[in-house]
């Protein structure tokens, strides 16, 4: 049973891709590109506890130059009990601010202080690809994209967690949509996520989902010839290939084991996508993620 069921993802995968990226030709042709070559890329991370990661990749970010740079780099903390801070301004990044726990509301605060036109959201234990840069001001000057990230390998050092990795791939799939995730390095235009609010404060995890659900349904800028020739549905995008891949660190769910960790992420997703309460969400966070990275 096992074997058919990854016989038929492997296959359904493809199909879905080219399927899409069928329509996506024919009506592109029709669209006029917007010009993002002067738009600035802001990279908001959102930390607590994160000394061991953090300063490492802001070096990291700050070693891209030219038209790879980026333009401001902004950590918002969450009152961390370890030098996460001082490991943040060493590092050099742009802003390091405070902010109230919790991702969602960590990444709307560091969204308000960003100045430029795109927004990166960056886990303090991820590296992007190199090219980071020019992918998104590429991909995002199609006006009907409006939220994407990049194809996540879990690693950890020496080895890589290849069945996390595919299962994290095959999850973005089943949604029907593309149902994007922190660790993949979601992008978007800042107007567009200022349009529907940013990230749900309340919710302690899947904010990741519920911002893909809503930039989805609110779709390119009204008014413009996207928004009409999609009915309003924008398109959110994981990239896929060569020089499209995120790496993050395998430390919790490594911690945990494949079978707990897809376990955890079962769970939480089910009772989501089955529309659970922002409470009933908050206490399987807390039953089930007991590190100290939450």
């Amino acid at each position: 049973m096992l074997k058919i069921c990854g016989v038929a993802a492997c296959a359904y995968v493809p199909l879905v891709t080219v399927g899409s990226a069928l329509v996506d030709l024919r009506h592109n042709r029709r669209l006029k590109r917007l010009e993002t070559s002067a738009w600035r890329v802001s990279v908001v991370i959102p930390c607590l506890n994160e000394e061991k990661a953090v300063g490492d990749t802001i070096r990291w970010l700050l070693k891209l130059s030219g038209p790879l740079a980026v333009h401001e780099i902004i950590v918002v903390d969450a009152n961390s009990s370890d030098k996460t801070v001082e490991c943040a301004t060493e590092a050099g990044a742009s802003q390091v601010i405070q902010g109230p726990r919790g991702r969602a509301n960590q990444m709307n605060v560091g969204a308000e202080a960003a100045s430029g036109e795109i927004l990166v959201f960056l886990h303090a234990d991820t590296q992007p690809p190199p090219k980071l840069v020019s992918h998104v001001k590429h991909e995002l000057s199609n006006p009907r994209t409006v939220l994407m990230a990049f194809t996540l390998s879990i690693e950890n050092p020496g080895k890589r967690l290849w069945f996390m990795s595919f299962h994290h791939f095959i999850k973005t799939y089943i949604s029907g949509f593309r149902l994007l995730f922190g660790d993949q390095v979601m992008c978007c235009r800042k107007d567009d996520f200022h349009g529907v609010d940013g990230y749900n404060n309340q919710l302690a995890i899947m904010e990741d989902g519920d911002l893909c659900l809503k930039m989805n349904s609110s779709g390119p800028p009204k008014g413009s010839a996207a928004h009409a020739l999609y009915q309003g549905r924008g398109r959110v995008k994981m990239l896929v290939g060569r020089g499209c891949v995120a790496a993050t660190s395998g430390r919790r769910l490594s911690a945990w084991g494949n079978v707990y960790g897809t376990f955890v992420q079962f769970v939480i997703g089910l009772s989501w996508y089955l529309g659970a309460s922002n409470e009933r969400l908050r206490q399987l966070y807390t039953e089930m993620y007991t590190d100290k990275f939450r």
